[in-house]
């Protein structure tokens, strides 16, 4: 026999720890949640409407949106579980200038398959279960073999072989060093340590036992038959203790105890399930079953961590939820095709795990019964399956002998902050003025109503008003100073004091320009405030023309947009068709390119010619394979990017 290369064991061990590696790091990359826009100390405006983004929200829950004008001492909901990377805030009015933003995302990582033991028996895989310690791993199979395996090595520590294939399970009982086996028409206690079994019910059944059950409180174990009756055993007595059997004596093909071992559950081929006392021996509740003709037939049943729901699995793939103490389905979880054959709670009762002949793994919230995360796809027919005692693990083994250790999925809180001045916006209409040379004109600045800001005494705005001339214009002169000489410079700077006079804001001093030629024009470069910070002016250039004549005085309304270029994509994630939607800022040659995530390129859609404002592009997304995918806008003088995410 060849000796296995030591040295080729270790590249592939490494090379599956690569792997995961790199699985957890991608699985992570896009978990975190951060601000795009507006960015650190960006100026957002009272009373308008304000796109804020952010990057890698959660897919399956959304994000929170939160501000606070008390920094930080209190929170006020914006909106929630928002299912897009965007939202647009119509932003309110502020009695104070600074503005914290938070944005919080619960995101849920998917579970993973962490190793896998091909082979582990040489037929089906019946039953498999984790040690309370996560250390060990318990299967039966097929093959008439019990295994104890070693979490960490995968390899097996001690086994039993029993003498025909009628082995149907093997569960722990109070440990690991104790396994209970239901074995042909009875039950098994394998003690370990002294390497002894001792066979119990032995002439109590005139049928196969097809489930033990564990009472994990109490040293007492449970056997149900397919003749109808559940034995009820005492490890220290050595014996039975109790019996009960289904009103039709129909085969019974599970049954289980709660946690604290008070209540014996033990469900039917009729669809049947019965709750029984285990100290009283007195029946708590039956639940009938809708459809007696075995269509309901249940395969595994459990009871809620909190004794308050029981939950069957049946051939007819739904798992159904009952009340307690009505005895009423209060939910029915579908998804699965195929016959549910194992079930868990997990252990804080919120989740249930589900394994089905359809060869998946799904699990569902108990309160709302909605997915908790995507199925896990175990690739055959499913057996068995359970939770760790944290949840963070499953096991789960079935039709081709081999079984499966899964990471499962993990919420994890992510949160970003971000602090905004706030700005009073102010709307100026800079008007085109035409006036003769040497005329003393004014200059009227129009404004949006200023009512609205919350502190209206501040009537005075002071402006500074910049100023492009030709070299002919000679001079300048107004009301207060006298004649000055223009400096032979391109432009020129002029202080306007301003009163606020209803929605106008008009200079108090008239302005006299003189020109060597007629026609010619000053162009208005600019205007700011100098007196203060409070407000933000959207301005647009305006001219002053003069001529030997006046031709009339006109003004024209400006409004520059406080939007920039926008680039959005849905649905996410998008499967065939990928509608695209951009907001353009400017006219001409627009090319999208897609990147794969990274960095790579993929394609390109090059000379879409757009006009100024809101487009949808549409796209069949079938050349991209499931990933993330960067989007990249480019505009004539812009260039904006998106993610996106592609599945199969």
């Amino acid at each position: 026999m060849k000796n296995k290369n030591p040295f080729k064991i270790i590249h592939c061990e490494l090379i599956i720890i690569v792997i995961i590696f790199f699985a957890l790091v991608y699985s992570n990359s896009y978990s975190q949640i951060n601000f795009i826009s507006p960015g650190i100390n960006d100026t957002v405006l009272t009373g308008r409407t304000t796109r804020i983004e952010w990057n890698n929200a959660s897919i399956n829950t959304g994000a929170s949106l939160f501000y606070s004008n008390d920094d930080g001492i209190s929170w006020v909901l914006i909106e929630d579980s928002i299912a897009s990377n965007y939202y647009n805030w119509d932003v309110p009015l502020f009695d104070t200038l600074m503005l914290k933003l938070r944005l919080i995302s619960d995101y849920t990582d998917e579970p993973m398959l962490l190793w896998e033991i091909p082979n582990a028996h040489n037929s089906e895989v019946r039953t498999a279960s984790l040690s309370t310690d996560g250390k060990f791993a318990l299967t039966s199979g097929g093959d008439s073999l019990i295994k104890l395996w070693d979490i960490t090595t995968k390899n097996p520590i001690d086994s039993l072989k029993m003498t025909n294939q009628f082995v149907f399970g093997a569960y722990q009982f109070h440990g690991y060093d104790t396994i209970i086996i239901a074995f042909d028409s009875s039950a098994i206690l394998w003690d370990r340590v002294s390497r002894s079994t001792t066979e119990y019910g032995k002439g109590y059944f005139n049928n196969i036992v097809k489930s033990c059950a564990a009472n994990q409180a109490k040293p007492l174990f449970a056997a149900a038959s397919y003749d109808g009756y559940v034995m009820l055993f005492s490890v220290q007595a050595g014996d039975t203790i109790a019996s009960f059997h289904s009103d039709d004596y129909s085969n019974v093909y599970t049954c289980s105890f709660s946690d604290d071992g008070s209540l014996l559950l033990f469900s039917t081929y009729s669809g049947d399930s019965y709750v029984y006392d285990v100290i009283t021996k007195s029946l708590i509740m039956k639940f009938d079953s809708e459809d007696r003709s075995g269509s309901h037939l249940v395969r595994t049943s459990i009871i809620s961590p909190d004794n308050q729901i029981i939950a069957t699995g049946c051939v007819d793939g739904l798992v159904r939820l009952m009340d307690m103490s009505t005895g009423l389905i209060v939910d029915t979880l579908t998804g699965h095709t195929g016959q549910i054959r194992s079930l868990g709670f997990r252990a804080d009762g919120f989740v249930i795990l589900s394994g089905s002949l359809d060869g998946t793994l799904r699990q569902w919230y108990i309160q709302n019964g909605t997915d908790a995360t995507i199925p896990i796809n175990h690739g055959v027919q499913v057996l068995s399956c359970g939770y760790s005692s944290t949840g963070d693990t499953i096991i789960s083994a079935g039709r081709d002998g081999s079984i499966k250790l899964w990471k499962n999925y993990k919420s994890n809180h992510y949160e970003d902050t971000l602090d905004c001045i706030v700005k009073y916006p102010l709307k100026v209409s800079v008007p085109d003025i035409y006036s003769k040379t040497g005329d003393f004109f004014r200059i009227q600045l129009l404004a949006e109503s200023l009512e609205d800001i919350s502190n209206p005494d501040k009537k005075v705005i002071d402006f500074q008003l910049k100023l492009e001339y030709p070299a002919r214009l000679i001079d300048f002169r107004d009301s207060v100073f006298s004649s000055q000489t223009m400096n032979p410079v391109d432009t020129a700077v002029i202080n306007i004091n301003s009163k606020r006079l209803s929605d106008t804001l008009a200079n108090f001093l008239a302005i006299a320009l003189f020109s060597s030629s007629n026609n010619s024009q000053i162009n208005i470069l600019d205007f700011d405030i100098t007196n203060s910070s409070d407000y933000y002016i959207e301005k647009d250039n305006g001219s002053i023309t003069l001529s030997t004549s006046c031709e009339g005085n006109t003004s024209r309304e400006i409004q520059f947009s406080n939007s920039a270029l926008a680039l959005d994509a849905y649905p996410q994630p998008a499967e065939s068709e990928l509608s695209i939607e951009m907001d353009l800022i400017e006219k001409g040659e627009h090319t999208l390119q897609f990147y794969d995530i990274h960095g790579n390129f993929v394609k390109e859609f090059n000379n879409l010619n757009f006009s100024v404002g809101h487009h949808t592009f549409k796209i069949n997304s079938q050349f991209l394979q499931t990933g993330y995918y960067i989007i990249l806008l480019k505009a004539p003088s812009e260039i904006k990017i998106k993610y996106v995410l592609i599945i199969r």
